[in-house]
């Protein structure tokens, strides 16, 4: 089978700033269109290409290739958020944000053509308290809202469902040490996210919302100056996610077990080294990302390897409004998975991207 998505995205931000006393706002408007087109072929024969082989060779793929749906989505997002100075320890921060989103999908083939209007509040409210010049501590609780599956792909089987909605409660501190030179950061977490799609407990063939996932976890992270040349900063986070309410097809109940493709841990470790010549700055830096091992499937059966991948980047900064990039993600192109699929009928490994070059070019005016 083949695929192809065609995908164009548009959208403005229209934002202002006020100071009022100890209140600093911030309201905006934000419109976004997106236009997707997708197309697929059924391709009735077969062919085995082994995942190290050399060369792909021919793919003996005689079946049209042939749209399937295009979908639009327009969503509006209007916004306020104030950060109220209570004192020179205590911080109020408080926001609101209002979306609302016009959905329509034709389809080329078959009859699911329609559309839909989604509409949804998030908010979030957080205080800081700063202990001393070095130290502050916070706190914040927040909700927001999800489409059931990618917007985009919506149809008509999940026509009818509601946005899902998650809540959030984050406590943490930072703090800075050996003179300025360090910054420290840990935060501690609970997501508790409601009517996902589930199966009737009455009739495991009919999908409902009702479900439930919650996830906990510890987030670290520290940048440290060693000298006026090097910099390392790093983070670590560990989480422990589980569906609370989960029936799958056939009846079998998931709940307790961890959701597929999340790690319990993944980790990041970036060294910077920067120095300066007569045409500019230059900055070379070195980095790895770790992912732990995950699920394949909401089962538990199925294991997907960890990973760790090497990026590098160099930059070249010849004035201060101005910086080029030379960016290298998986630097030794090397062969993992990032996301697997198993079932009773198949079980699927997505690679994740190989060797990849970027060139960016950046002007501040």
């Amino acid at each position: 089978m083949e695929l192809a998505h065609d995908l164009e995205q548009t959208g403005n931000r229209l934002e202002t700033t006020l100071q009022a006393g100890a209140h600093k706002l911030v309201a905006g408007w934000e419109v976004s269109r997106a236009r997707f087109n997708f197309a697929r072929n059924d391709y009735a024969g077969s062919a085995t290409i082994g995942v190290n082989e050399p060369s792909l060779s021919y793919w003996p793929n005689s079946s049209p290739m042939l749209p399937n749906y295009r979908t639009q989505a327009t969503t509006h997002d209007f916004y306020v958020e104030d950060a109220w100075t209570l004192s020179d320890r205590w911080l109020l921060l408080a926001g609101i944000r209002r979306d609302l989103t016009d959905f329509d999908r034709k389809d080329l083939i078959g009859s699911g053509t329609f559309d839909k209007s989604l509409g949804g509040t998030a908010w979030r409210l957080g205080l800081t308290h700063k202990l001393n010049a070095q130290t502050s501590l916070y706190g914040q609780l927040s909700q927001g809202h999800d489409p059931v599956t990618n917007i985009l792909t919506l149809n008509l089987a999940n026509r009818d469902f509601k946005l899902t909605t998650a809540r959030q409660i984050e406590i943490g501190l930072k703090q800075q040490f050996a003179q300025g030179q360090g910054e420290w950061t840990a935060a501690a977490y609970r997501i508790e996210k409601k009517d996902i799609i589930t199966r009737d407990p009455n009739n495991s063939q009919l999908s409902v919302q009702g479900g439930k996932q919650s996830s906990q976890g510890l987030e670290l992270s520290a940048v440290m100056r060693l000298s006026p040349s090097w910099r390392l900063e790093g983070n670590y986070a560990f989480v422990d996610a589980k569906y609370d309410q989960l029936i799958e097809a056939g009846g079998a109940d998931r709940s307790g077990n961890r959701p597929s493709n999340v790690a319990r841990n993944t980790a990041n470790l970036w060294a910077h080294y920067t120095t300066h010549s007569s045409i500019g700055r230059w900055q070379a830096s070195l980095g790895a990302r770790a992912v732990g091992s995950r699920f394949a499937d909401n089962a538990n059966t199925a294991l997907s390897g960890g990973y760790t991948v090497w990026d590098a980047a160099l930059s070249w900064r010849p004035q201060a409004r101005s910086t080029y990039r030379l960016s290298v993600r998986n630097l030794t192109d090397k062969l993992y998975t990032y996301s697997a699929v198993s079932s009773a009928k198949a079980a699927q490994a997505y690679p994740g991207e190989g060797r990849r070059v970027d060139l960016t070019a950046e002007f501040s005016f």
